[in-house]
């Protein structure tokens, strides 16, 4: 038999009504913290003597507080933080590795900066960060195509001496000259790279390249083994006006453990579809 179950609303109402009222019942007063705020409206990057150009793409703040991460911020940002009174801040500087949004990271050969900082509840407090790279980095190939001589080789698949240099004003990045390779139905296949370095293997912390460029049909960056294993590491997308790039090449090298050497190289080719084409570079810069 199945008991039938009585309601008294009138009752369920009467004890409704006094559970606000019980002794320590505070479900509807509760008091929210009142944050600090951090903001950073924009950072610098200087590179010292030795250390190439001082452009820098830095897209992002890894923002650490007394050792401890509050988190990742696109700049500008204003940052609520529940705390007040003297804190030791870090603050790394973050990138968008191989050029994509979806995989931000702290740029590893840039040192952090640190300061001190009061917070007060409801007020801002600005911070300007200003970066350097680590001292001890190794810029293993530097090429800003402003100095004597070259440090790179051009060997075009079909076509040798694609690659040039121009001093034209509206063509170069910084300094008084950049690299370009014009590619059309005569010349349409682009390789340079770098000499062969040696002692890169294991890379103990990270290999990376940086690079100022603007194209109108992608390229892409790789490592090249003393054995001639070409492993290519991304594909750049074209961009009508001067960019960087942070291209993370450690697994490519430590994916090669037997090589003797390493070359980084650039490779573009033409479409077949497309008449001419074109690649502007400036500040490579290859470091660990």
């Amino acid at each position: 038999m199945i008991r039938k179950i009585t309601f008294y609303p009138a009752l369920i109402f009467l004890v409704l009504l006094t559970v606000p009222l019980l002794p320590g019942c505070k479900l509807f007063d509760r008091t929210e913290e009142i944050p600090s705020y951090l903001r950073i409206s924009s950072v610098n990057f200087t590179a010292l003597s030795g250390e190439g150009s001082s452009s820098h793409q830095i897209t992002d703040v890894w923002v650490f507080m007394d050792n401890e991460l509050i988190g990742a911020f696109e700049i500008p940002c204003t940052i609520p933080i529940l705390a007040e009174g003297s804190h030791q801040f870090l603050i790394r500087a973050g990138i968008k590795m191989n050029g994509t949004t979806t995989t931000r990271a702290i740029y590893p050969a840039y040192k952090g900066w640190e300061s001190s900082l009061t917070l007060t509840r409801a007020q801002v407090v600005s911070a300007a960060p200003s970066f350097q790279y680590f001292s001890g980095t190794d810029f293993v190939w530097l090429e800003d195509f402003d100095q004597p001589g070259q440090t790179y080789n051009d060997s075009g698949a079909i076509v040798q001496d694609v690659f040039h240099l121009t001093n034209n004003p509206a063509d170069v990045f910084e300094g008084a000259r950049s690299g370009y390779a014009k590619l059309d139905n005569d010349s349409f296949d682009l390789f340079i790279r770098s000499q062969f370095f040696t002692g890169l293997h294991p890379a103990a912390s990270f290999v990376y390249m940086e690079l100022n460029y603007r194209c109108d049909q992608p390229f892409s960056v790789g490592v090249m083994t003393r054995q001639y294993e070409y492993r290519n590491v991304v594909t750049v997308s074209p961009r009508s006006t001067w960019g960087k790039i942070y291209i993370n090449l450690t697994d490519a090298v430590n994916q090669a453990p037997s090589s003797t050497g390493y070359a980084f190289y650039i490779t573009q080719r033409k479409p077949d579809d497309v008449t001419e084409s074109y690649l502007y570079l400036d500040n490579i810069k290859v470091l660990r």
